[in-house]
């Protein structure tokens, strides 16, 4: 049947098929994406957090040291 819009005389649901995948497929790929997305967020988020805490860890040992300096110069003053 040359009318018959699939080839073999199927049914057009057999065509869809496919298209109905590809979609399906299309909108995993997307969902997919999108947690990528999420997930590289979280990992700056989580970077950006470990690095303050770095940055704040070597303040307080450079003040620490900074007063620990200086007793031992008020030390050396007393002696």
């Amino acid at each position: 049947m040359e009318s018959d819009p699939t080839p073999g005389g199927g049914s057009p649901v057999a065509v869809e098929r496919p298209r109905s995948k590809m979609v399906r497929y299309a909108i995993e790929r997307q969902a997919l994406r999108d947690r990528i997305d999420q997930l590289e967020r979280e990992l700056a988020h989580e970077r950006r957090q470990r690095q303050q805490i770095v940055e704040q860890y070597e303040r307080l040992l450079r003040e620490k040291e900074a007063a620990i300096e200086s007793e031992a110069g008020l030390l050396d003053g007393l002696f």
